[in-house]
């Protein structure tokens, strides 16, 4: 006759098996993968500090498409997120509005601390709206500003055309 072998499992070893069974079942941390290609503005690159003060309004029916167009101009270098735009509070009390009018050494130090400025005025040209414009390197006075003069055939009555006006200047 043969003899028949009964196991019995005791309870500590059938709880050990229990667990082990239940770690092997939760799934392992999934390590994020290194990436290989990195997209978007401005990534590792440091941002430029740029100072808009308002273009200055040369005659009193530009004061409102000035308002908008300085706005716009704001909010579009603002979303762009190539540049780090400093915050007016910080700006020295003599705001440029022509060449002869910048103050290096106040935009280029504290609390500016301005890498660039970006400086103009608005005027009218029979219907026509007028930005000129600057782009001064404050920490190198000798180098020539980049100047740009812009003509747009926008009515001044109308804000839209001084809202898109802004919008192509910060392009």
């Amino acid at each position: 006759m043969s003899r028949r072998r009964t196991y019995t499992v005791k309870p500590r070893a059938a709880l050990l098996l229990l667990l082990l069974c239940a770690l092997a079942a939760l799934p392992f941390r999934v390590q994020p993968q290194e990436d290989w290609f990195r997209t978007g503005t401005g990534i590792g690159v440091e941002k430029v500090r740029l100072a808009v003060p308002a273009f200055a309004a040369r005659r009193a029916e530009v004061e409102t498409p000035a308002g908008v167009f300085n706005s716009t101009l704001w909010s579009d270098l603002e979303f762009s997120g190539i540049v780090e735009l400093v915050s007016p509070s910080f700006y020295p009390l003599q705001a440029p509005s022509q060449l002869g009018e910048m103050n290096h050494a106040a935009w280029s130090g504290a609390p500016t601390n301005a890498q660039m400025v970006a400086f103009g005025n608005l005027q009218t040209l029979g219907q026509q709206l007028v930005a000129e414009a600057w782009l001064s390197d404050v920490r190198n006075p000798q180098a020539a500003a980049w100047e740009r003069s812009l003509l747009w055939a926008a009515t001044i009555m109308q804000s839209p055309g001084a809202r898109s006006n802004a919008a192509q200047a910060a392009r």
